[in-house]
């Protein structure tokens, strides 16, 4: 993947990878699987670069993009999105199915088991994002999409966050 220099942080170029892909992989992927990394990349002269914390679903995600897949599926050490972080706390709640812009929104405030850049290609090309268990496969699993019929629970809890945190300081 070609990127700019910027080692740690490298930023992909989206246009390249689109017609690598077009080239490279989607005559291999109609012969069937194909295995790559994700993460590195190089830049103009060569040089290997890397995409930082949660380069390799970013890169999943480019690619996905890039070769116009109808889903993304990212495989992590816990079976979705929760309400809170379940290995911390026993009564987080899985998320079945959430928006793209909550999923953003909480990845930004902390939520780790996504990066808010894995979902920027998600978002632009409109393909969703299912977040699973590589230790337990069937355990099922969290949808990110643009549509949704679940009400947005962040919003909600956000708002008691705040309130918790502006009693505490009064």
């Amino acid at each position: 993947m070609r990127t700019n220099d910027r080692f740690g942080r490298a930023e992909p170029d989206v246009a390249a990878l689109a017609e690598l892909a077009a080239l490279q992989l989607l005559p291999r992927l109609n012969d069937g699987l194909v295995i790559t990394q994700g993460f590195i990349g190089s830049e103009n002269k060569g040089r290997t670069t890397t995409l930082g914390r949660g380069g390799s679903d970013y890169t999943a995600a480019l690619l996905a993009e890039a070769l116009h897949a109808s889903r993304v599926d990212i495989w992590t050490d816990v079976p979705g999105i929760y309400t809170t972080d379940p290995r911390v706390v026993s009564a987080a709640k899985r998320i079945d199915e959430i928006a793209f812009a909550e999923a953003a929104e909480m990845a930004t405030f902390g939520a780790k088991v996504l990066h808010p850049a894995t979902l920027l290609p998600a978002v632009r090309s409109d393909i969703p994002v299912f977040v699973g268990s590589s230790k337990d496969p069937r355990a099922g699993g969290t949808l990110v999409c643009n549509k949704t019929e679940n009400p947005p629970l962040f919003a909600r809890w956000r708002f008691v966050a705040i309130r918790l945190c502006s009693l505490c300081t009064a």
